[in-house]
């Protein structure tokens, strides 16, 4: 069996490059957020009526995380057999001892979304994992 191994398709800026914003810049700027670099975004961290609001609104009405700025990740193997079946229940083999859901059960192109668990069974993240096409399997590798 092949080894496996989880990548990033987002690297960090270097000092250099200017800091990009995502499609929610102009609207953060407009409710007076504070903006800091992240992750090589400029992205809030706090608005004006202070964390305590915020917490309230959210609870009261609903709240919006804008993701952005985050990058893909890829569980892909090593060696592909060329069976696409036989690959995602590899791979499902891996994932689904990192999160609570069933993958191997996915069809390609389908995602579920679910969380990544820490040692204790606790949530790291949450998020949407995706079964790709066969045909972007090759794909689906970072530049």
């Amino acid at each position: 069996m092949g080894h496996s191994a989880i990548e990033s398709g987002q690297a960090e800026p270097t000092a250099a490059e200017p800091l990009k914003r995502t499609p929610f810049f102009e609207m953060h700027r407009a409710l007076g957020a504070k903006l800091v670099p992240f992750a090589g975004y400029e992205m809030p961290v706090q608005y004006p009526d202070g964390i305590m609001a915020e917490h309230r609104w959210t609870r009261e009405h609903a709240g919006v995380f804008d993701v952005s700025h985050m990058g893909p990740a890829f569980l892909v193997l090593r060696e592909i057999s060329g069976d696409p079946d036989a690959d995602h229940a590899r791979i499902a083999t891996i994932a689904e001892r990192l999160v609570p859901g069933d993958i191997l059960g996915l069809k390609p192109g389908q995602l579920r979304y679910t969380m990544l668990l820490n040692d204790e069974g606790g949530m790291r993240v949450a998020g949407p994992l995706r079964r790709l096409v066969h045909e972007d399997v090759g794909r689906a590798r970072p530049p």
